[in-house]
């Protein structure tokens, strides 16, 4: 019974070489080894979002983990394409673009920060309001117009946020 997956297994393989699929097998069993291969810590702060012609693009949660994986760059190929048993990545390109909101398996406290969303402006109202409010409870004009600040950023986020 064994003897007949061994020449099932070499039927498969001889299969996808002929039909030329193999190359693309391999490359995405390096997806799946990516985890294997650079741990389970390094996994959670990057994501390996395609393969093609035997470049692997890899995106990491930040620009700090980006310039620490670019120097691993070269032993994490050659631990991947071992376990492939052939030279199947050429090369791998790191990116320290950071992740959208719930593109990666991440908490949202290991998320990494938003960049800034343009802020919606405050109406004439609004802001004569926080000022007159500001103004007539604080004396100190340096720290009114703080207080100022303070209030409209609030405000926008508040708004920003509705």
């Amino acid at each position: 019974m064994r003897a007949q997956f061994a020449d099932l297994g070499s039927l498969i393989k001889a299969g996808l070489y002929r039909t030329g699929v193999q190359g693309a097998v391999k490359e995405k069993m390096a997806l799946a080894l990516w985890p294997e291969v650079v741990g389970k810590k390094t996994a959670s702060v990057t994501r390996v979002e395609r393969i093609n012609q035997g470049t692997l693009f890899v995106t990491c949660r930040d620009s700090m983990w980006a310039q620490e994986l670019h120097f691993l760059v070269p032993v994490i190929r050659k631990k991947i394409n071992e376990k492939l048993g052939s030279n199947v990545i050429k090369e791998i390109r790191v990116s320290g673009r950071g992740f959208r909101k719930g593109e990666s398996g991440e908490t949202m406290a290991e998320q990494p920060v938003e960049r800034k969303k343009k802020m919606p402006n405050l109406s004439k109202q609004e802001v004569e309001t926080i000022e007159s409010a500001a103004m007539e409870k604080i004396e100190d004009p340096d720290l009114a117009a703080k207080v100022v600040k303070a209030l409209e950023a609030a405000r926008k986020l508040r708004k920003s946020l509705e």
